[in-house]
């Protein structure tokens, strides 16, 4: 059987094909011909397989019901059990550049793309081309996930004629687009919000905010004592800085509330509002956590092995490593190198720069506040070779 005392125990195809052999031998003699060329032969082989399928689906059953080891679908339903939203994946941001017709309206909706016509994406808001003959605006790309992270620039072309829109350009990415959620980072939120069940402590704070739809990131540092920090907290205070969109303010101060400690006060930028269930008013303070954007650039000494997929490994290296930095986390470079361990045609790494923009690459590391988090794509990563 499967279950033991020690968990869930799944036969292999060769087990299950010695045993069934075996048990063949037993019924009919040991001469019977079970070779694979043989009607029995062939018989056992394929009940072989299909118990081998079954007993990975059990498995998959069995591993499930934990969040250590549940994955994708199983794990997100596991979380909808405890409240935890887990993102389905964020849609890139970039500011472009609409020339046309003076005092023509772009409605929202405005549909755009780039010379492949590979990636779409529309305005966000209405916009009037000003006395100059153009407007900068807000695209987002029509689908989530890393799609949108085009190469500056790359947002040309108007996907259908329009007669007062002569040209689009100097597209720049504000808003870096994401997958959904890893089952890392889902793993994270639901074992942050099993262990913050309870209330009056800032664990439950951050495990309250997970179960806001939205919020992608959220930490909360706290001064228990009867002192001020210098440069940091007031005595009795916690600050909670929150990943999210400005849209969800109402939910994130209720949720802040609802697990708040007793005898402490919130400080932060925005102030809400939040009445209790006995119509009093209090004031819940946090700020919002802003994404830092790390620009990279990287010179490789390659040899014969590198390739166009090289370029690709290397960047989504670089990216996968950045954007699974939390909050108020430094970006070290000599960490950027050893996430390049092992990449295809690589012989060395011979000069490695980051930056917040693209103007201001050097060979310094990035900090990163409480209120920040690092974020990049493969749209900000600029990879050059020198060959052996």
């Amino acid at each position: 059987m499967p279950f033991t005392e020690q968990g869930y125990h799944r036969l292999t195809y060769d087990e299950w094909l010695q045993t069934d052999i075996a048990r063949a031998k037993r019924l009919f003699g040991e001469s019977i011909d079970i070779s694979e060329n043989t009607p029995l032969g062939k018989y056992i082989r394929l009940n072989c397989e299909d118990k081998r399928d079954l007993e990975e689906e059990m498995e998959e059953i069995y591993l499930s019901y934990n969040y250590q080891t549940a994955r994708g679908e199983a794990l997100r339903a596991l979380c909808r059990n405890v409240g935890v939203a887990v993102s389905p994946g964020v849609a890139a941001q970039h500011n472009i550049v609409i020339a046309g017709t003076v005092g023509y309206q772009v409605p929202a909706g405005f549909s755009v793309t780039t010379e492949d016509r590979s990636v779409t994406f529309h305005t966000i808001n209405d916009c009037v081309i000003g006395s100059g003959g153009t407007v900068t605006t807000t695209v987002e790309c029509d689908e989530l996930g890393a799609a949108g992270n085009v190469d500056a620039g790359a947002i040309n072309t108007v996907t259908y004629t329009n007669a007062n829109v002569t040209g689009i350009s100097g597209s720049i990415i504000t808003l870096v687009g994401e997958d959904a959620e890893s089952d890392v980072s889902a793993r994270r939120k639901y074992a942050t919000a099993r262990n913050a069940l309870g209330s009056g402590t800032y664990s439950a704070i951050i495990g309250a905010l997970y179960q806001v739809d939205g919020v992608k990131a959220a930490c909360c540092d706290y001064n228990n004592t009867m002192d001020d920090i210098s440069g940091g907290l007031p005595a009795k205070t916690y600050h909670v800085s929150v990943l999210a969109a400005s849209s969800l303010q109402d939910s994130i101060a209720e949720a802040i509330f609802s697990k708040a400690p007793l005898l402490t006060e919130s400080v932060g930028g925005v102030s809400v509002q939040v009445e209790d269930e006995w119509g009093r008013q209090h004031t819940i303070k946090f700020d919002w956590m802003t994404e830092k954007l790390i620009y990279v650039y990287v010179k490789f000494l390659v040899d014969s092995d590198w390739s166009d997929a090289s370029v690709t490994e290397a960047k989504e290296a670089i990216e996968d490593h950045i954007n699974a930095l939390p909050n108020n986390t430094t970006v070290y470079r000599n960490d950027i190198y050893t996430c390049l361990k092992g990449v295809t045609g690589k012989v060395n790494v011979e000069q490695l720069k980051i930056g917040t923009s693209a103007g201001s690459l050097s060979e310094n590391d990035i900090s990163v506040s409480t209120t920040e988090i690092a974020k990049t794509s493969t749209a900000c990563i600029v990879v050059e070779t020198v060959s052996v």
